[in-house]
């Protein structure tokens, strides 16, 4: 597993794209209103999601009803 500067992840034989949660999706739950309304729409963290090593694996994992994900979320104070 590699996490590369472009925010992809190399995972076994996969080049994976994050699915990205922004600042604005998280609007509903940030306790700090006022300093939400002052902020830019901001990366906040980086999903990614039904992960594999191998075509193989995702078979047996899907059979299985399994899935497994890896979020990435970088070090921030939101607010106060």
């Amino acid at each position: 597993m590699k996490f590369l500067k472009d925010k992809k992840l190399i995972f076994g034989e996969y080049v994976v794209e994050p699915d990205i949660r922004m600042l604005n999706d998280m609007k509903d739950v940030i306790y700090d209103k006022e300093w939400l309304k002052k902020s830019k729409n901001m990366e906040l963290y980086y999903m990614y999601r039904d992960l594999a090593l191998s075509d193989e694996d995702r078979e047996i994992m899907r059979r299985e009803k399994l899935r497994y994900d890896i979020t990435l979320i970088p070090s921030m104070n939101l607010g106060m």
